[in-house]
């Protein structure tokens, strides 16, 4: 484990993150990116830090996607939605490992719902997007993971499903 910037984070992924934000930080003005030419103010930017919305998960599928399509004002559309299960592990007070598994709400429009779509049941994935939040009925609230950007990282799963409709992955 190793601090950085007043974060501690673990891996080589988790570095490579920090660097990024880094790097997204470090080219803010006022919240917004930074002109070619345009000096940052250091530290806060007119006393408001830049916001930033983005979420990066890998895990599992836990059923297969829903999938809705039809018409609306802005034209057609394609939407999916699934449930990602997201394992972690950590060592409790005795020292002694407890696996933990979270399960993220996944909502996909348009090519990434049709990705999402072809996407079985145990597909690992790698999702990217943002944290949506909303209300209901005055009281509770929900939130999901829009994604932007979706990988399917297990290549067996998604052999299993395309063999079992009678295609093929190219190689």
């Amino acid at each position: 484990m190793r601090s950085a910037g007043g974060l501690t984070h673990v891996g080589p992924l988790a570095k490579a993150y920090m660097a990024e934000l880094e790097r997204r930080r470090n080219g803010m003005v006022d919240g917004k990116e930074a002109a070619a030419g345009e000096e940052r103010e250091p530290g806060r930017q007119g006393g408001r830090l830049p916001e930033l919305n983005e979420a990066r998960v890998i895990g599992r599928i836990v059923n297969p996607p829903k999938t809705k399509e039809g018409s609306g004002a802005r034209g057609d559309y394609k939407m999916a939605r699934f449930v990602l299960a997201l394992n972690r592990a950590y060592k409790d007070s005795l020292g002694k490992w407890v696996r933990e598994t979270d399960f993220i709400p996944v909502v996909a429009w348009g090519a990434v719902a049709e990705a999402a779509s072809k996407a079985g049941k145990g597909s690992a994935l790698r999702v990217e997007g943002r944290i949506k939040t909303w209300q209901v009925e005055g009281k509770q609230y929900r939130w999901e993971l829009k994604a932007d950007l979706l990988e399917v990282l297990d290549l067996r799963a998604a052999t299993a499903k395309t063999e079992a409709q009678g295609e093929l992955l190219p190689n």
